[in-house]
């Protein structure tokens, strides 16, 4: 199943990481520099505790949504 979650931040990012263990995360979100660091799996969170190699092996992906007034 695909799932994307609208929203990087504390619940957004958890909720992702769980997820992506059996599912394939897309996370949407506004911030250019917060999609880079999931895309470039890093964790953007510092009171997770995840090893590069752990965060490489899930299914997460970032997006940037673009908001036009």
């Amino acid at each position: 199943m695909k799932v994307g979650i609208f929203g990087e931040g504390y619940v957004g990012y958890s909720l992702a990481l769980l997820l992506s263990e059996t599912e394939d995360v897309t996370l949407i979100d506004v911030d250019d520099e917060k999609i880079q660091t999931i895309n470039n799996n890093i964790p953007c969170l510092g009171e997770v505790n995840l090893s590069y190699s752990k965060l490489s092996s899930l299914n997460i992906q970032g997006l940037h949504f673009k908001m036009s007034a």
